[in-house]
């Protein structure tokens, strides 16, 4: 019966999820989906038959085609359902915890990334549009250009608005750079716009050396969730852990540290050979490979806030401050990048306790 009660509830999650994404609700749902039906196929993936949780994965594509029609939305909430089945492997077997998340993120990024790669210039094209309307919102929310304005730069950035006259004169694309150097013009003496616009102009000039890299930061993120509410839930059921370790533990492997140096000859390699393919391939290894060593670092600070045992209230606050302040983002991607050689949390663990030891002996001596 309360399979029975988890089938329906999984298949009727993703019917809505899928017909809420249908809609244009937001990437927000998709990472709902990509965080809710791994999850319950785990919990029982772990504790019950393996048909049980294939069922449940099952019902999830079932219930996205109801709810999208679509084979392609089936498959992708039918793909996110079935990494719980991984998952489950993982606690049956007692794995690691970094060694589920990575065996997690992997199959979730490939099916993204062959997603982008099939649909390369729509994404594209998504993008350069999703970038502009940020801009546009921006613009609107400082005072940074008025209706009319917008509706000119519009215009002259539109590829249609260009007359035949203009291409035959061989002056295509001379109104929409000089309508975009204006804007940058107004959205430079615009307080509050001049950075952030720099940015997303940058970022719709070099979106084909960045886009797969930005996409594993969503993927290995939901990867954690996943893993980490996984872990608690079916501890909470069966009575006792069921993977080694947790996230303050993970550690990303050190043959990894390669990729990084490959990396980052091919920024080298690019100065000095500008071909775009080169460039393109490590502007996004990199920021696949910060996403990680990011991540590495943010273990390295909740171990640290552990093993030190801080108040809850003080360690929650140092985190949040830490995490949230944009200048520590590059501390942590250093801190998880240099762990390879430095491995700080050995170290903090046994300065942590000799200082322990000195103060016990303190205060034999002061009993004496």
């Amino acid at each position: 019966m309360r399979y029975a009660v988890s089938l329906l509830a999984v298949c009727g999650l993703s019917t809505t999820l899928a017909w809420a994404g249908l809609v244009g609700a937001g990437p927000l749902v998709a990472l709902l989906g990509l965080w809710m039906l791994p999850t319950a196929v785990a919990v029982w993936g772990s504790s019950a038959r393996w048909s049980h949780a294939a069922g449940l994965a099952a019902g999830a594509a079932a219930g996205a085609f109801v709810g999208s029609g679509s084979p392609v939305g089936a498959a992708f909430y039918g793909m996110a359902a079935a990494l719980g089945l991984i998952l489950a492997c993982g606690f049956r077997r007692h794995w690691t915890y970094g060694r589920c998340v990575a065996l997690v993120t992997v199959p979730a990024y490939l099916f993204v990334a062959g997603g982008v790669l099939a649909t390369w210039e729509e994404s594209r094209a998504f993008a350069a549009e999703f970038l502009e309307m940020q801009l546009e919102e921006l613009r609107s929310q400082a005072g940074a250009a008025r209706e009319s304005e917008r509706a000119e730069t519009r215009e002259a950035v539109t590829p249609a608005a260009t007359t035949v006259e203009d291409r035959r004169d061989g002056d295509e694309g001379s109104g929409a750079q000089a309508a975009r150097d204006a804007q940058a013009a107004r959205d430079a003496q615009t307080p509050g716009v001049a950075e952030t616009a720099r940015l997303l102009r940058w970022m719709q000039e070099h979106w084909d050396a960045i886009n797969l890299g930005m996409a594993l930061w969503p993927v290995l993120m939901s990867a954690v969730i996943v893993v980490s509410f996984s872990a608690r839930w079916v501890r909470a059921r069966m009575g006792r852990p069921m993977l080694a370790g947790g996230f303050r533990n993970f550690r990303p492997p050190d043959w990894l540290v390669w990729a990084a140096i490959l990396s980052a000859l091919g920024f080298f390699a690019y100065g000095r050979w500008p071909v775009a393919l080169v460039r393109n391939v490590s502007w996004n290894a990199a920021i696949a490979l910060a996403a990680v060593y990011w991540l590495n670092g943010l273990a390295v600070l909740v171990f640290a806030l552990s093993a030190l045992r801080l108040r809850p209230f003080l360690a929650a606050a140092i985190f949040l401050g830490m995490v949230v302040y944009p200048g520590t983002h590059a501390v942590f991607c250093g801190v998880g990048f240099f762990d390879t050689w430095a491995e700080f949390r050995p170290r903090l663990r046994r300065a942590i306790a000799a200082r322990r030891a000195r103060e016990r002996e303190r205060e034999r001596n002061e009993d004496d």
